[in-house]
C-alpha cells in the first residue's frame, strides 16, 4: 500500500520506502508555462479531484543532450510542463 497525502490541491498517493519514508514524485506545483503563460509568472496548479498517483518523476525541462550522454541526459522525458517536485518525508 502506498502513502497518502492530502495537500491543498488534492489527494496524492505515493510510495513508502523502507524505514517509513513516504515519497511523492512528480507533484505539480504550478500551471504549465505554455501558450499565454509562456513568459508569465507561475500560476497556481489546477485543483484535482480523486486521488492522483505520485509515483513517477515529472519530466525535465527541454534541453539539448549533445555531449551529455555520459551523464544520462536524455533518459528522462522532457516537456515544457515541467513544474513538478518530489517530496520525501518521514511520518
Amino acid at each position: 500500500m502506498g502513502s497518502l497525502a492530502d495537500p491543498r490541491y488534492g489527494t496524492l498517493e505515493g510510495t513508502t520506502e523502507e524505514g517509513g519514508v513516504a515519497v511523492f514524485s512528480g507533484v505539480p506545483f504550478a500551471a504549465a508555462l505554455v501558450g499565454p503563460l509562456r513568459f508569465a509568472p507561475p500560476q497556481k496548479a489546477a485543483p484535482r479531484t480523486g486521488v492522483r498517483p505520485a509515483v513517477e518523476l515529472g519530466p525535465v525541462s527541454p534541453q539539448s543532450t549533445i555531449g551529455l550522454g555520459f551523464m544520462g541526459a536524455g533518459q528522462q522525458p522532457q516537456s515544457e510542463d515541467c513544474l513538478t517536485l518530489n517530496v520525501w518525508t518521514r511520518w
